[in-house]
C-alpha cells in the first residue's frame, strides 16, 4: 500500500499518520501469511473490501434505527406517564382509557 501526502504538505496529518500506520500493519500481516493465502487474499481483495464496507453500512443503519426507536419509546412512555400522573386522573388499566 502506498500512502501519498497532499502536495506541498509541510507536516503529516493525524489521518495520514493513521493510514500509514494501518498500511504498515497490513504489510506485517501479509508477511506472516503463506504464499497461497496471500495470493488468495489479493485475488479476492475487492470482494472482501466490499463485503466489509456493506457490513459497516448495515451496522450503522441498525444503530441509527435502534437509537431512533429508543427515542420514540421514551417519548411514548413519557406521554403515558403524564396521562396516568395527572392530578385528576384515577389509576385505571391502559385498555380502559378512551
Amino acid at each position: 500500500m502506498v500512502v501519498l501526502p497532499p502536495l506541498h504538505s509541510p507536516q503529516c496529518t493525524p489521518r495520514l499518520f493513521s493510514l500509514m500506520d494501518t498500511a504498515a500493519e497490513v504489510e506485517r500481516q501479509r508477511r506472516l501469511m503463506a504464499a497461497e493465502e496471500a495470493e488468495r487474499m489479493a485475488h479476492y481483495y475487492t470482494f472482501l473490501s466490499n463485503l466489509t464496507g456493506y457490513s459497516e453500512t448495515g451496522y450503522g443503519v441498525a444503530i441509527n434505527y435502534l437509537t431512533e426507536h429508543k427515542k420514540r419509546v421514551e417519548l411514548l412512555l413519557g406521554e403515558i406517564k403524564t396521562l396516568f400522573s395527572g392530578p385528576n386522573q384515577k389509576r385505571q388499566p391502559l385498555w380502559r382509557i378512551q
